[in-house]
């Protein structure tokens, strides 16, 4: 069995069966951990109801997120407010979307990104797991302050689709120069080029965020998720690469809708991102499949979804190097 922290193989001198000690004192801060949730799925989401109908808690979409904490009886219980962890069950229309999500937040670990502490718990023992993440803006009492990319650009909430169609990606990496220099550019860009490999379409303008502590930065990746293996059509990305995605080479001649490693240099290059560093990042990245491939193969994805998660980048491995 693999650790439902890292992917690693568990060791028979370990005390459990599915997690290194080691792994649970890294994201729990406690080796005794429950990881087992003190709820059946009908008994969480009465309480996720209840803490959002007192206006402490919000839930988004099709899947409550909820915050936890660990109680001094070792539980990892529903708080309010306050909570060092999201709690993100598996919604029955997005099938092993927490095991999913999980193995790309790992895979952006992979990939160079600074990413929270996370891992995957059960209610009551009992399938489908969980995804749970510590939150990055916490240092205990402390909240570090972070802003999206739509509270960067001043984009309105109410509206939900402003989040995909009010920017392109080079409006945001444009914006990351301004704020940060071409280093910020840069790694916006890497980030970029990673949701596309992975199929992550639904990397959005509130799932890119920077932090101004103690310098403006990116903060670390967070919702990644292979979305595309919900979805029979082929839709590359959240945001259009450009505001002239159709004047692109590959894009614009090809008219399938998915971009190549030329389309991402050329606008790269529009941010002020020279050609060099832009074609050695989607070099680096690209080199690093096979490792991916361990990675997936480790994962708690059923072997249909493993399958379709390598073919997807292998694609995607491809029309990068053009």
């Amino acid at each position: 069995m693999n650790c439902k922290i890292c992917l690693k193989e568990i060791n028979d001198g370990e005390s459990r069966p599915d997690y290194h000690r080691a792994c649970l004192l890294d994201l729990f801060g406690d080796t005794k951990a429950n990881t087992s949730l003190p709820y059946s799925p009908e008994l969480f989401y009465q309480q996720v109801r209840e803490a959002a109908t007192r206006g402490r808690m919000s839930i988004s979409g099709v899947q409550p997120k909820a915050q936890m904490t660990l109680s001094d009886n070792k539980e990892i219980v529903v708080v309010e407010s306050g909570g060092n962890f999201i709690l993100k069950p598996t919604p029955a229309e997005y099938p092993e979307a927490a095991a999913n999500e999980h193995l790309s937040m790992l895979l952006a670990k992979k990939a160079g990104f600074e990413i929270p502490k996370v891992g995957l718990v059960s209610f009551q023992n009992s399938e489908p797991l969980c995804f749970i993440v510590r939150r990055f803006d916490r240092l205990g009492k402390h909240k570090r302050h972070h802003e999206d990319m739509m509270q960067v650009f001043g984009i309105s909430n109410k509206n939900s689709d402003n989040k995909y169609e009010s920017k392109s990606y080079l409006d945001v990496m444009t914006k990351l120069r301004e704020l940060g220099g071409i280093a910020l550019a840069m790694e916006g860009f890497k980030r970029i080029l990673f949701a596309y490999l992975i199929g992550n379409n639904d990397y959005h303008l509130k799932n890119i965020s920077i932090m101004h502590e103690p310098q403006i930065q990116m903060s670390p990746y967070y919702d990644s998720i292979n979305a595309q293996l919900y979805s029979s059509i082929e839709s590359p990305m959240a945001l259009d690469l450009s505001a002239n995605d159709r004047e692109l080479e590959y894009f614009g001649k090809m008219g399938n809708g998915r971009y190549s490693g030329s389309d991402f240099k050329t606008v790269a290059a529009l941010a002020g991102i020279l050609e060099k560093p832009a074609s050695k990042a989607i070099e680096k990245l690209t080199s690093l499949t096979d490792q991916f491939n361990e990675l997936i193969d480790r994962s708690y994805l059923s072997t249909d979804k493993k399958a379709a998660y390598k073919m997807l980048i292998e694609r995607r491995k491809t029309l990068l190097r053009i």
